[in-house]
């Protein structure tokens, strides 16, 4: 499968599951670090590294063309926030 494939299926469906109630969350540290690393190994089979190759996530995220996650709630681009009145 083509890499631009594989990745349409994951910010359609990967990251929409990962992301889902995401805005009800409450989460720990240790909780946030476990979701980014299960991000970063799906990352890192899609681009054909292995843990053993040593490339850095930042690397892996610039190769495939994806932002780095920020520190607050992360919502997908095609969902609109509510504007304040």
């Amino acid at each position: 499968m083509r890499t631009e494939t594989v990745l349409q299926i994951y910010n359609t469906l990967v990251l929409s599951t990962f992301l889902y109630g995401s805005e009800n969350w409450t989460l720990i540290a240790v909780q946030r670090r476990r979701i980014e690393a299960a991000k970063i190994k799906l990352l890192r089979h899609l681009a054909g590294y292995s843990l053993y190759d040593h490339k850095a996530d930042d690397y892996i995220r610039r190769e495939l063309q994806i932002t780095a996650p920020d520190d607050g709630c992360q919502h997908p681009k095609h969902v609109e926030l509510p504007t304040e009145m």
